[in-house]
């Protein structure tokens, strides 16, 4: 009897935080949007304005992402990715968001890449491949097919286990040494190496997205339905993603 009193204590507390939260809902559900850098064309001025607006419209939080080529418009004054007067303008952008309320994310890498570039070193690539087997990789059979299959299952294992503990997990522990949360999208397209479920689990955030134009029409990718297999992670998913 008392455990059944506890528990409709428990479940009577729930539902009243519930309904009280989805009164008054508190910041960490916020919606969140990409601010784009566009070509390197920023300025001090323009980062406050485009932070009042979000603060202005509720928007919780602004993920920095460094975008080439598409901006449409004479690329005249610059600033180059990962120089000082570009590292200034994201301290100022640090800044005002904290002025403002509005929290401030950051892509690993340009674009929509992972962490790749230039400044990988070749003895940092990932090089796992028995070279007797390699024409294996192209649809050939090497020794038989069941030692080819298991080839193939060995090294799609290994690159999935090491681009979700040695990539994520690791770049999630260094954000956790700095007092910073990772959010990703833990998913891909075309032959994406990884396994959404492992890749997912290693950080603080998820969100899936879906697409209103281009190849993604119609497309939605989400890795919500699944999400309780991933422990404590908090969930987010996108509204229609365009580039306008």
């Amino acid at each position: 009897m008392r455990l059944l009193f506890a528990s409709l204590l428990t479940c009577a507390a729930h539902a009243g935080s519930l309904e009280s939260n989805f009164l008054h809902p508190p910041d960490t559900t916020k919606p969140r949007c990409y601010w784009y850098w566009m070509d390197g064309q920023i300025t001090k001025e323009g980062i406050t304005r485009d932070l009042e607006a979000m603060k202005r419209v509720g928007i919780g939080e602004g993920y920095i992402g460094v975008i080439t080529g598409q901006s449409g418009t004479p690329n005249t004054s610059a600033s180059k990715a990962l120089t000082d007067e570009w590292w200034s303008f994201i301290e100022h952008a640090i800044r005002e968001g904290t002025r403002l309320g509005v929290d401030i994310g950051f892509f690993n890498s340009p674009g929509w890449s992972q962490s790749g570039g230039p400044w990988v070193k070749p003895s940092q690539a990932m090089r796992y491949v028995s070279m007797p087997f390699l024409p294996v990789m192209t649809g050939r059979i090497v020794g038989s097919a069941d030692q080819s299959d298991r080839f193939l299952w060995d090294l799609r294992r290994l690159v999935a286990d090491r681009m979700g503990r040695d990539y994520v997990g690791g770049l999630s522990d260094l954000c956790h040494e700095h007092g910073l949360k990772m959010w990703l999208e833990n998913y891909g397209h075309w032959g994406f190496p990884a396994e959404f479920l492992q890749y997912g689990s290693l950080c603080d955030e998820i969100a899936g997205e879906f697409w209103a134009d281009g190849d993604f029409l119609n497309t939605k990718d989400t890795p919500l339905i699944p999400a309780g297999l991933l422990g404590p992670v908090c969930l987010r998913d996108a509204n229609t993603t365009e580039i306008r």
